[in-house]
């Protein structure tokens, strides 16, 4: 009993600070700057560095809910004219949880940087931190 309470302790500790480094994706708020978690690739031409910086410009639900799209605007884009296929991206993982969550990314025209989430991982961690966290201005 006392070794499954400390277990239990230890996983909710290991999420918390998981989870400290990136938002959810519920927690993300439209008109506001956001810089990347993670590197993420969708071509060999077209790949963003943890740090790089987006503009998120909508949130919506696509289908019957099954899907929650979030628009971003790539702050660091050299390929406005481009358009691509969609990937997969695997966000930071939940300590315990062996769900597979990762996101469908696509760049569309004008640096629109388009993520698909399932509306079953909406309260789990995107790839995004807050952009004054990455220059230290609390």
């Amino acid at each position: 009993m006392k070794k499954s309470f400390l277990f239990s302790v230890l996983i909710i500790i290991a999420a918390s600070i998981s989870k400290a480094n990136t938002y959810d994706w519920s927690d993300l708020e439209v008109e506001k700057k956001y810089i990347s978690g993670q590197d993420f690739r969708l071509t060999s031409e077209v790949a963003w560095q943890a740090g790089d910086s987006f503009h998120l410009k909508s949130v919506y639900g696509l289908g019957v809910g099954s899907l929650i799209v979030f628009d971003f605007e790539a702050l660091i884009c050299t390929t406005p004219d481009l358009k691509t296929d969609v990937e997969l991206v695997t966000p930071p993982k939940i300590p315990g949880d062996h769900r597979d969550r990762r996101v469908i990314v696509e760049l569309d025209y004008d640096c629109l940087v388009r993520f698909y989430v399932e509306a079953a991982d909406y309260y789990s961690p995107s790839i995004f931190k807050n952009a004054l966290q990455h220059f230290n201005l609390h």
